[in-house]
Order: structure tokens, then C-alpha cells, then sequence
């Protein structure tokens, strides 16, 4: 938990949402419900989609996708996602260029869900049937085979503080969704006043990928995707249940590692949708390599051994080569000869052992300065004064050496600010400190010595820029640079309303079980009262909202 509230506030949010949807925090929010072990399953007579991967598949209440899977899923980049997801390759190019594109008109774009296979979508159906009865879960959440996201290209997309509800619309990133998306190939799914059509709520925040060209088709249309699906060529197979395997490749045919070193070898079974994919891993000679159920292989002594993946429907069969033998190291490079840092920097060095299949590719880094640039066992170098350093890398095999030269010249302060020129505090609560952080210009001026003064009267105190209200009025608060002599200022007011900031609960305690109210508030479980809403209101946006547990769970472990 301490490693997630060190996320940003956005990520954060955007996580804990996706775990409240998801049914993962249902033990804290909900009291367990019954499982439904009659929940009805998608239809065999169902019409099932013969290929996933045709981008105009209709999938709906009235087709069955089964337990299609894609072939080309590629990880979205992390500045996109709020946590690891996946789209199929075309798909997410697409999104790539439509971020940056929403980018350019000023709005970011989050990606808060995207793949889902089968099994991960009825974990999510049950949980939501659990929660919700199977009625209204069927209205907001596909049933397993039945759900876009298992195309592998269909967006959620959030991060806004309304997501997953009709307010995303609203939003700056919903706006330019709605208005621009199918430019870049991403339909809306369920628009406005469509459920008799589509079977499922208003959704704005779910977009599915069908290409550029069938996207403008669309829009000419008028018509809600499914209808417009329907114009469209449809293909249906009744695949029997038990599809056999054809064949299996492995990705490397022959490889050379040395002793020690452990190689991944891939199974490809073909069909990609075959029943049965099992598959056992056989050496020909463990005491030169072995292999494990994993298909990973470690190499044990010198020789040549041969690696056979058998498939248990059909014994088919695929080898693999492995020479292992002891390669010695020729020499090293760093990637830079030279670098010009500015104190406090932090930079990576990389050192490229050569032949590149070198058994023990193992370094040790040196500073003959370190008081002005250590580096750490990975070849970070943190610069710490004003000076000139040398970093050299050794490789442990063969003792081959490469240096870089570090310059760290110095550079003055010019001017000084704060993140606040003004702020309000409340006297009790949460909402009771505020953390000052002061902007030096240039960025890269050599020292940082600050000395933080506060006013008058016993009205605030400020320890290393952390202000906290300490009674009712108004103050200032100095940043003093000592050389050369330059002052920024921020005006405080504290105010006593009589609100204690964050004891939702009103057991005069800030703590768990206050943030949990909220995430239940949230989610509808539980209706506040205006003077919870008041004492819930910690980020003082006005609006009770995931950010304000969050800020209450940081409070909690200490972190705020």
C-alpha cells in the first residue's frame, strides 16, 4: 500500500477507481453477497464471431466471441496508461497518435482499461452481478465473450476525477473524444439515449477501435456503432468445442549461450484458438542445458544439446538447437566520454560489453571523485558538488577499462519563488499545513541553501517549507536565500470554521475508516450528510471524490 500512495495523486486515483469498478475493494465497501452460482452464460446457440481479429466484428448481447484471444498485443506506452494494459498493434498506433494530437489542442488523454481476456471479464461480470444484482450489471458490463475490450481494441479512458460515470462527457478529454476520435479510427460504443439499442448505459468514456476509413463511414451515418456493424459484412463459424492443434514453432531454431546464462524458448501452437495448448519441454542432454516446464532454458556445460517442445493434443513437435560454450570478454564502452552535469543531477551511464554474447558481462563502476560524482553498482552517477570527476567501468572479466570525464561547472541563483503566493489553512484537520516548495532559477544553480521565516503572532510555523496553522489570522512566510540575498513570500490566512478536516466519521480521529466512508459515498453505497460532506472535503475542490480519501489515506501512513 506505502508503494502506491507514492504515486502521483492522478495515478493513484485512477488505480483506486479501477479497483472500486473492478469489485477487487468490494470487501471494504460492501458487505459480502451471495455468490450467484445461476448466473445465465452467453448462449451456445448464440451466433459465435468467426474471427476477432476483423475489425468490424459485431460484438453484442446477440454474439458470442467465445475464448478469442489476439495475436498482436502490444503494451500501451506508460504515459498514456494508468497502469500496464494492452490493444492490439494497429490499435495502439492509433491511440499514440491521437494522444498526441488531443495533446497539441492542450487535453490529455489516460487510457484507465483496455484488453480484457475472457477469464479476466467474468471475474468482472461476477463481481459486478454480486454487487449489483444481475439486472443492472447486464446494463453496465458484458458478459464474458460478449465484452469489446476482448477485441483488444476498445479505450477506456479516464483519469479525470469523473471517470466511469456520464460526467467524463463533460470533461475536457471527453469533449474532444466526442468530437475527434473517429479521425483516428475510435468509435463511440454506447452514446446517449441508445440503451434500447445497444443494451448497455450511456458510456462516453468507451471507445473501440474499427480504422480510419470505417470510422468516417460511421460518422456519415448518424447511426449507433452496432447498427453500423450491421451494414457491414458479418461472419459466424460453429467451431466444435474441441479444436484440435495442427502444429507448433518455436521462435529460435538455434541458439548459442554460455554456461549459467538462461535463454526463454516460445511455443507458438497453431490453430491460435486450438483447445488444448499444452505443451511439454524435453532435453536431449541435461548436463549441457536444461529446460523447465516454461520452456526456459539454463545452460550447464559446454557442448550442444537439443530442446524439443511435444504438444499433449497431436505430438507435434518443434527443436531448437543449444551450443553452450565459454565467450570471452574483448572489451568495453561507455555511451558517453564526456558529460557537463549541474549539481544535484542524476545520469545513467551504460557500458556495452563486446562480443555481445559474452559469458559474464559483469561490471564494477568507480569514482576517483566521488564528493563531487559517485556512481552506484548500475552506473548512476549522482552529482554532489562543484568540480570535475572521472568515472571508470572495469569489467570483471579480462579487468577491460572505459572512462568518462565529468565537468561540473558552477552555476549561480538569479531569482527565487513559491509554489503559492497565497493559500488559506483551517485551523483543525487536514486542510491544517500546506507544503511550500521553493523554484530556483536557473534550475541548475550549483547550492540551495534556504532559510524559511515566518511572521508575527503565533498565527503559522514553517519547518523546511511545511506550514501549519497554528491559529486564526493572517501571516507571511519567507524563503531566504543566504548568498546571493533574494526573498520570495507567501500570504497565509488560517481560518477556525469549527470543521475538523477529514473526521468524516465524527469519532474526532482522522483515519482509515473516514477515507472508506468516502469511497463508499462515492460509489453510491452511502449517502453523506452535509456536515460529512464538509468534514470529507479535504482537497477543497467542493466535490466529494476518490482524491479526497486518498488525501486522508496519505495523512494516515504520513506521507501528507
Amino acid at each position: 500500500m506505502l508503494a502506491l500512495l507514492l504515486l502521483s495523486e492522478a495515478r493513484f486515483s485512477n488505480y483506486i477507481r479501477s479497483l472500486i469498478l473492478s469489485g477487487l475493494l468490494s470487501s471494504l465497501l460492501i458487505l459480502p453477497l451471495a455468490q450467484n452460482g445461476n448466473m445465465a452464460k452467453a448462449s451456445a446457440s448464440l451466433p459465435k464471431i468467426k474471427d476477432g481479429n476483423y475489425l468490424l466484428a459485431l460484438v453484442t448481447k446477440e454474439t458470442y466471441l467465445g475464448r478469442y484471444a489476439p495475436g498482436d498485443l502490444v503494451r500501451i506506452p506508460a504515459y498514456l496508461s494508468s497502469r500496464e494494459m494492452s490493444l492490439r498493434k494497429e490499435a495502439n498506433e492509433h491511440l499514440i497518435k491521437m494522444y498526441n494530437a488531443a495533446r497539441l489542442d492542450g487535453v490529455t488523454l489516460t487510457a484507465v482499461s483496455a484488453y480484457r481476456s475472457y477469464d479476466y471479464q467474468k471475474q468482472l461480470f461476477e463481481s459486478n452481478v454480486r454487487r449489483f444484482g444481475e439486472k443492472e450489471a447486464n446494463r453496465s458490463s458484458a458478459r464474458p465473450g460478449q465484452s469489446e475490450h476482448q477485441l483488444g481494441t476498445t479505450v477506456d479512458f479516464g483519469g479525470t476525477g469523473a471517470d466511469w460515470t456520464s460526467r467524463f462527457a463533460n470533461t475536457a478529454a471527453g469533449r474532444w473524444l466526442r468530437d475527434n476520435a473517429y479521425r483516428y479510427g475510435f468509435v463511440m460504443s454506447y452514446p446517449p439515449n441508445s440503451e434500447h439499442i445497444t443494451g448497455y448505459v450511456y458510456e462516453p468514456w468507451h471507445f473501440r477501435y474499427i480504422g480510419i476509413d470505417s470510422a468516417g463511414e460511421w460518422k456519415k451515418s448518424g447511426l449507433v456503432l452496432s447498427e453500423f456493424l450491421k451494414t457491414n459484412p458479418q461472419y459466424y463459424s460453429n467451431y466444435p468445442d474441441n479444436i484440435p492443434v495442427t502444429s507448433v514453432e518455436l521462435n529460435k531454431q538455434s541458439v548459442t549461450i554460455p554456461p549459467g546464462r538462461k535463454i526463454t524458448l516460445i511455443a507458438t501452437i497453431k490453430p491460435a484458438d486450438a483447445t488444448n495448448k499444452k505443451v511439454t519441454w524435453i532435453s536431449s542432454n541435461d548436463a549441457v542445458a536444461k529446460v523447465n516446464s516454461s520452456g526456459e532454458v539454463k545452460g550447464m556445460g559446454e557442448g550442444e544439446a537439443t530442446i524439443t517442445a511435444v504438444t499433449d493434443d497431436g505430438n507435434k513437435k518443434a527443436v531448437c538447437l543449444v551450443t553452450v560454450e565459454y565467450i570471452e570478454v574483448t572489451g568495453v564502452t561507455i555511451s558517453e566520454k564526456e558529460l557537463v552535469l549541474a549539481t544535484r543531477e542524476v545520469f545513467t551511464l551504460t557500458a556495452v560489453i563486446a562480443p555481445d554474447n559474452a559469458t559474464n558481462k559483469d561490471v564494477t563502476w568507480e569514482s576517483d571523485n566521488p564528493d563531487i560524482a559517485s556512481v552506484n553498482a548500475n552506473g548512476v552517477v549522482t552529482v554532489k558538488d562543484v568540480g570535475e570527476a572521472v568515472i571508470t567501468v572495469t569489467t570483471v572479466c579480462g579487468n577491460k577499462q572505459d572512462a568518462c570525464f565529468i565537468n561540473v561547472p558552477y552555476v549561480a541563483p538569479e531569482n527565487i519563488s513559491l509554489n503559492h503566493d497565497e493559500y488559506t489553512l483551517y485551523l483543525s484537520g487536514i486542510r491544517n499545513r500546506v507544503q511550500l516548495k521553493e523554484i530556483i532559477e536557473p534550475a541548475n544553480t550549483s547550492y540551495i541553501d534556504i532559510i524559511w521565516h515566518t511572521g508575527e503572532g503565533n498565527i503559522a510555523a514553517v519547518e523546511n517549507g511545511l506550514v501549519t496553522a497554528a491559529g486564526s489570522g493572517t501571516t507571511v512566510i519567507t524563503a531566504e536565500m543566504v548568498d546571493p540575498e533574494i526573498t520570495a513570500v507567501c500570504h497565509i490566512t488560517v481560518i477556525d470554521d469549527g470543521i475538523m478536516y477529514g473526521d468524516v466519521n465524527g469519532d474526532k480521529e482522522v483515519n482509515v475508516q473516514d477515507a472508506i466512508m468516502i469511497l463508499r459515498h462515492v460509489v453510491g453505497l452511502v449517502s453523506l450528510t452535509d456536515a460529512c460532506k464538509q468534514a470529507a472535503d479535504v482537497t477543497g475542490s467542493g466535490d466529494i471524490a476518490v482524491q479526497d480519501a486518498i488525501k486522508i489515506l496519505r495523512y494516515v501512513v504520513g506521507l501528507y
